[in-house]
């Protein structure tokens, strides 16, 4: 028989050789520096391995339906939770790189790698779950309504049935809603904890056979035996992105590196008038910029990215599954595909109107199309004053969470010379020197955020930001279309009238008017400069007491690829 301290033994040198298999980063261009991720190098290795190290972690015995009273062999958790999060990070950052078939290993899973590696996660985690227990914290018990942080973010599918025991549908529908909210979901650490207990439900799903009435679409099971089924294999997949989706919005909270943020609260800031007054320079200046846009190749791109911006991130990988992997995403079909006409029809509503509702309307300012406006319009002054992309700057949360380390190494060394724009969830976020700002998701808080920005270029970089750029320009630009705004065309005749009534007293005094008005836009310009300095330096005082984050330390997931289903039922 064999002893346990030989399992042990066994299972750390398949976890070592696990670990061993090449790896490669993809991403690596410019254009994709800060979105890289880890990539499997060499599936065939890998699986081979990977089927090996489940061998351990699956039931001893197969008696029905007795899943939580199997006996199993003893492994050390630390060893299954870094098992976990390898697949976990591999899956979650690149899923795409895992949709092309590899040649595979004699017995493993028929499928592609990505529903492989899903099935070895879910492995894990109902492995831990037996031997270790639910976690306290865990919302599995829980019925929806019973949540505050649903509550909170009206992330309700209906169902009455404790998360443990949703059926399919009701499962699918609770995922789409967590996906769909993605860019306004308020920040709680329940996040973490609600999707948890979704993913371990998932997890169930794909391993456990079940009766119709959980696996309650015909289309999505296959039979088993005696009333039980499987779920299809493209049920597999679905719920395998959905969750690797869901997994992707609870990253880019970035809960870790919130831990040791500066979070701006307007009443403890004793210069909160004054940053302001620097956020409202930057608002007129962007709404300024939209009435002054007269070509169609703007609204054109608002008009893309809105609508790539409407697409879920499973939507996009089950359209790759069905039309391949280097197949063009058509928005219209995507859409029309997995959800219905109506809902394109509405986008398309959206993204036909003008940037500059969205930049105007209060209902709007929290939306997805008002980032997107606050982007593209930024981007043009930017472009326009210093040649500089904005989006250069701009970076998601879960992008930088799912970063390998040395990439985030790099990241954060870049910080200290400039500062990047971050989109945590819907909050506006600032990214300097190794630490995290945060705003808030309102539109004033997205031009607070910005002029943050611009305060810490000013202020820590010397006024200067890649390649020896100096930002003097852009705030300048600011500053001119805040002082002497485009005039409105239906009051030039109202401004001609009056200034032929003016024209007799402007003999002697003309030049000095001409003086006093270029001193007052001089001193209004250099106003906003002590702004940018004055704020900057009030905030730096208020942050001496925190410790500087440069790691984004271990991955905290819970679950998701394997390979096979032995044993489980």
């Amino acid at each position: 028989m064999t002893s346990s301290c030989d399992i042990a033994s066994s299972f750390k040198t398949l976890r070592k050789q696990l670990f061993e298999v090449p790896l490669r980063i993809l991403g690596e261009n410019d254009k994709e520096r800060w979105s890289s991720s880890l990539y499997i190098n060499n599936y065939r290795k890998f699986i081979e391995i990977l089927e090996k190290v489940l061998f351990f972690l699956e039931p001893i015995d197969d008696d029905e339906d007795q899943h939580d009273r199997k006996n199993f062999y003893r492994v050390d958790e630390e060893d299954v939770n870094s098992i976990m999060d390898m697949l976990s990070a591999i899956i979650v950052a690149s899923p795409k790189s895992l949709l092309s078939e590899p040649e595979r290993c004699d017995d493993i899973y028929s499928d592609c790698p990505l529903v492989t590696f899903m099935l070895g996660l879910a492995t894990c985690v109902l492995y831990k779950r037996v031997m270790h227990g639910t976690r306290p914290d865990c919302y599995s018990e829980f019925v929806q309504t019973q949540i505050p942080f649903c509550a909170g973010n009206n992330l309700f599918s209906g169902s009455q049935q404790p998360i443990k025991a949703l059926n399919l549908e009701e499962l699918t529908n609770s995922l789409s809603i967590l996906e769909l909210a993605a860019h306004t979901l308020k920040f709680d650490e329940a996040l973490y904890q609600y999707v948890d207990a979704l993913e371990e439900r998932v997890c169930e799903l794909l391993l456990h056979a079940n009766h119709e009435d959980i696996l309650n679409k015909k289309e999505s099971r296959v039979a088993f035996k005696k009333d039980l089924y499987y779920c299809t294999t493209d049920t597999e997949f679905k719920l395998t992105v959905m969750i690797i989706s869901v997994r992707r919005v609870a990253n880019a909270s970035l809960c870790l590196l919130r831990k040791g943020a500066f979070v701006y609260d307007e009443s403890k800031d004793e210069n909160f008038e004054t940053l302001n007054s620097a956020a409202e320079y930057l608002e007129r200046a962007v709404i300024n910029k939209c009435l002054n846009i007269h070509s169609d190749i703007v609204q054109e791109e608002f008009e893309n990215t809105f609508k790539e911006n409407s697409k879920t991130a499973s939507e996009v990988y089950m359209f790759h599954k069905i039309n391949g992997v280097d197949a063009r995403v058509d928005c219209a079909m995507l859409i029309q595909t997995f959800r219905d006409i109506a809902r394109w029809s509405a986008i398309t509503d959206d993204a036909n109107r003008d940037i500059t509702e969205y930049a105007l309307d209060l209902k709007d300012r929290r939306s997805m199309a008002f980032q997107i406006t606050f982007c593209l319009v930024v981007n043009l002054i930017l472009r326009q004053t210093t040649s500089l992309n904005f989006t250069n700057f701009w970076i998601e949360g879960h992008a930088i969470y799912s970063m390998p380390e040395d990439i985030y190494a790099e990241f954060c060394k870049a910080s200290k010379t400039t500062p990047f724009f971050v989109r945590s969830l819907g909050d506006a976020c600032i990214y300097f020197s190794g630490r995290l700002y945060i705003f808030g998701q309102s539109s004033q808080d997205y031009y607070r955020a910005l002029a943050f920005w611009c305060m810490t270029v000013v202020t820590d970089c010397g006024g200067v930001i890649v390649n020896d750029t100096r930002i003097q320009e852009f705030i300048e630009y600011i500053c001119d279309e805040t002082i002497n705004p485009p005039v409105n065309p239906e009051k030039l005749q109202e401004d001609a009238l009056r200034q032929a009534e003016l024209e007799a007293k402007r003999s002697s005094d003309s030049y000095s008017t001409v003086t006093n008005l270029l001193s007052q836009s001089e001193r209004v310009r250099q106003r906003a400069f002590d702004l940018f300095r004055r704020v900057r330096t009030s905030l730096q005082a208020e942050q001496q007491g925190l410790d500087s984050v440069y790691v984004i330390g271990d991955i905290e997931s819970t679950g998701m690829p394997s390979s096979s289903k032995a044993g489980w039922d």
